[in-house]
């Protein structure tokens, strides 16, 4: 499973418990377990490799347009014509 979130990667890879994570929702501990059981394995993705990020964060123009088509998505331009 790609992540951008390191401290959640490492939170899942750490099996020991600590007063810092017991705060922690039921879907962190789910991530954890099924680590530790092997059936997925977690790895940090940039920002930039995220599809979804398009959505939430801004880009430079390059890396915006390799998103957007990545999504099959056009501009009014292209849908005009």
């Amino acid at each position: 499973m790609y992540c951008g979130n390191m401290s959640i990667i490492k939170f899942a890879k750490n099996l020991v418990f600590h007063d810092r994570s017991r705060h922690r929702g039921v879907c962190f501990y789910f991530l954890r377990d099924i680590c530790k059981d092997k059936v997925i394995d977690m790895v940090y993705c940039r920002s930039g490799y995220q599809i979804a990020h398009i959505m939430s964060k801004t880009f430079k123009l390059l890396i915006f347009k390799k998103l957007r088509s990545s999504l099959a998505l056009i501009t009014m331009k292209e849908f005009h014509n």
